[in-house]
């Protein structure tokens, strides 16, 4: 859909917006009400900066927490990754997941080091 990995992907009006700082910001600019960041502007910047923290330092750790235990189960992946597709599909993810794990592996940083 956006031709890159990065998640949260939302659709809005036929647009795809990435990531979830800027998810936010186009929601509320959409809707300004109610307001999803405070608008006393040091506290924004606080929730701002809140929310990059775990956007750079948090995030990756759990995304890689939660790879490391679902790698080993191609079928546990194929049911999370394919959750609300046809059995085709989980069936051609799971073909292709036993292909692609080093790269999940290596892409996420699962090894027994940074775990």
């Amino acid at each position: 859909m956006t031709g890159q990995n990065e998640l949260p992907v939302l659709l809005l009006d036929g647009t795809p917006v990435v990531g979830s700082s800027r998810i936010l910001a186009e929601i509320e600019r959409l809707r300004p009400e109610p307001r999803l960041f405070p608008q006393d502007a040091a506290e924004r910047s606080r929730a701002l900066a809140i929310e990059k923290f775990f956007d750079d330092e948090v995030a990756p750790d759990v995304r890689r927490l939660f790879w490391s235990t679902y790698l080993e189960h191609p079928a546990a992946c194929a049911r999370m990754a394919t959750d609300g597709f046809s059995d085709a599909t989980r069936m051609a993810w799971r073909a292709f997941f036993a292909v692609a794990r080093s790269r999940f592996r290596s892409n996420m940083g699962v090894d027994a080091a940074r775990i």
